[in-house]
């Protein structure tokens, strides 16, 4: 459903979407990104998000429309940037009514996204 990496060094938590959800699991997956979120807020300070939905599947209706919540929640998060990583042209369509409000890339695939967020991530040492 989902699968939550947090990479310290550069900030970013990279959360993998995958699946067909229920309603009953959208909430599940609403209240476990909430938790982790406020925790890694309070711990780590501003990070970035990368959403990878490369592999989710079309959703049904009331899904959909029950995640809104996660846009409405990331407006409260100290995100520097959000990249979304979505292939399925319906997928697109589908995240993109329930993000309306914030600021996100969206991706065909993962370099262009890690690109993006470098940008605005801490430098590595080498």
């Amino acid at each position: 459903m989902l699968d939550f990496t947090f990479d310290q060094v550069k900030g970013r938590l990279h959360i993998k979407y995958t699946g067909f959800w229920s309603e009953a699991e959208s909430d599940e997956a609403i209240a476990a990104f909430k938790s982790y979120t406020k925790k890694l807020a309070v711990s780590h300070g501003a990070f970035t998000l990368l959403d990878d939905m490369s592999g989710w599947v079309p959703q049904a209706p009331a899904v959909v429309e029950n995640n809104v919540e996660f846009g409405h929640f990331c407006m409260t998060l100290p995100l520097v940037r959000n990249a979304m990583i979505i292939c399925s042209p319906l997928v697109r369509r589908q995240v993109l009514r329930t993000v309306q409000a914030l600021e996100c890339g969206v991706y065909d695939n993962f370099a262009e996204a890690d690109t993006w967020l470098s940008e605005v991530e801490p430098v590595r040492a080498t």
